[in-house]
């Protein structure tokens, strides 16, 4: 037995078995209390580095910061890009989804 909870465990179950233990009760109700309560929390301290925190931000920080609301491109915006992507022989698809790409990119930076 390795662990509280293991051991634990072992004996509620052989009480599930039928072993007799007086008072039953008590000991299931103690044992089930036991493997109810939760495993001790481990914290680890970190920083993240990303583009927006380029020398670093704690962890806790850095997951509770507020989310921006992702921008999308106006119609505007997307019908500029489709009308500088056409050639006289269509329709330049790399082009188009670079330049969608990078407006996105500045939008949202």
């Amino acid at each position: 037995m390795n662990t509280l909870r293991e051991a634990a465990q072992q004996a509620l179950e052989a009480l599930d078995a039928g072993v007799s233990v007086s008072p039953k009760s008590v000991l299931h109700d103690r044992l089930r209390a036991a493997l109810a309560q939760q495993e001790p929390t481990v914290r680890i301290k970190c920083t993240v580095v990303d583009n927006q925190h380029p020398s670093g931000v704690p962890f806790e920080q850095w997951v509770n910061a507020p989310r921006r609301e992702w921008r999308s491109l106006t119609n505007e915006e997307l019908n500029r890009i489709e009308s500088q992507a056409r050639s006289h022989d269509g329709l330049n698809l790399s082009f188009l989804f670079l330049e969608i790409q990078q407006a996105l990119k500045e939008k949202n930076a």
